[in-house]
């Protein structure tokens, strides 16, 4: 992305590794959905900043079951020919939920989702759809998109294990913190 480009981030375990991650350059360049705020916000978040900021990227990023929530806003961000780019990270599941639910009670219950293939959804509104297979095809797809004006969807497979590796991770950290203070 441009310097001034805008990230808007949907609710669910991605906004965990977008907040670890993601660098900005410029106060409001990346927007977040904080605090008790529903899951959906990303579809119809970036079609905002792409009508108050058309002359900047807009890169919005959804887990898969907050982009279903608002997918029929698709049309709209077509209608008004709008230069965004919504990437979709699936996992078939409601992840944060199931991750939150495996934590707490050692299984999860009902998270599973039964997803459309997203790129072929796309095409559906007459949008650019994708599915890269590999971080080289997912790099050449973001460059792709970013260069074009015009609406893109790129679907992302991941693999939910990440996040249960993330929790270990942290919890090894802080538990030799402890250990260091404790000494």
């Amino acid at each position: 992305m441009d310097r001034d480009g805008l990230l808007i981030s949907g609710v669910g375990s991605h906004r965990m590794w977008i907040v670890r991650n993601f660098k900005t350059f410029h106060p409001g360049s990346c927007l977040i959905s904080n605090g008790l705020v529903s899951m959906g916000i990303a579809v119809p978040g970036a079609i905002a900043e792409a009508l108050r900021f058309p002359e900047r990227q807009v890169v919005a990023v959804a887990g898969d079951g907050g982009f279903m929530m608002n997918v029929q806003e698709l049309a709209t961000a077509k209608r008004l020919d709008l230069n965004i780019t919504y990437l979709v990270l699936n996992d078939d599941d409601y992840g944060l939920i199931n991750w939150k639910q495996e934590q707490h009670q050692d299984k999860s219950t009902s998270t599973k989702l039964n997803n459309p293939d997203f790129a072929k959804l796309a095409e559906s509104f007459d949008i650019k759809g994708q599915r890269p297979e590999s971080l080289a095809e997912l790099s050449e797809a973001l460059k792709d998109a970013l260069q074009q004006n015009r609406i893109h969807l790129i679907e992302v497979p991941v693999d939910p294990s990440v996040n249960q590796a993330l929790t270990q991770k942290l919890e090894d950290y802080f538990a030799k913190a402890e250990e260091t203070v404790n000494a």
